[in-house]
């Protein structure tokens, strides 16, 4: 698909309400609005738009890109106008968040067996007591990425674990569907909006960038 020129295309003919200041919501470029779709393809249009959905790999920000403005294409045909404007700058949003570089999810695999709930998008680090580094990413897609390093094995790439988290009642719930983890222990963002770090399980951890 010619990304560019649909996506020019589509700017000029649905209105988009989006500041040129704002930055993109990062928790929505990857929710598609699929209520208007049949749940079983009754054209080609419509199962090459299920397709996509099924295939997309969390964290594609371009692909979200075309599936979003595939969706407005849709809407657009079908005169609903409201969801095609909101697909359209859904699509525009996206588009500059992987113009920017920014990443969104951790792109883990799966599907918890629970709700997401608490979500925020921060890193956190700190080093264990061998002095292994680990460093602790969550995204406001209810996904996390951990990751540990040994300064003492070099050129070896870190392990990293992928999963999904929920945050309720001073508690934090850690989903991994390969290989199965699923735990929770005690957690909290220090200071406002935990600008002073996150307390896991009774271990302190700094913001990190």
């Amino acid at each position: 698909m010619r990304t560019p020129l649909l996506f020019l295309a589509l700017v000029l003919t649905i209105p988009v309400a989006a500041s040129p200041q704002a930055a993109p919501r990062t928790a929505i470029v990857e929710k598609f609005d699929v209520a208007g779709l049949p749940k079983a393809a009754t054209n080609e249009e419509e199962k090459q738009i299920l397709l996509m959905l099924q295939y997309h790999k969390r964290g594609d920000l371009k692909d979200a890109t075309r599936i979003h403005m595939m969706l407005a294409e849709y809407y657009k045909a079908r005169g609903e106008k409201a969801r095609a404007a909101d697909c359209a700058k859904q699509a525009a949003e996206a588009w500059e968040a992987a113009e920017m570089g920014l990443r969104v999810s951790a792109g883990s695999p799966g599907s918890p067996p629970f709700e997401t709930t608490g979500l925020f998008k921060q890193a956190f680090g700190y080093t264990d007591e061998l002095g292994v580094a680990h460093r602790w990413e969550f995204f406001d897609d209810g996904t996390y990425a951990h990751a540990v390093s040994d300064p003492d094995v070099r050129d070896i790439q870190p392990p990293t674990e992928l999963g999904f988290y929920a945050v309720a009642a001073g508690q934090i719930r850690l989903w991994q569907q390969d290989p199965a983890v699923d735990r929770t222990v005690t957690f909290s963002r220090v200071g406002r909006d935990g600008k002073d770090g996150a307390r896991m399980n009774g271990v302190m951890m700094k913001p990190v960038k």
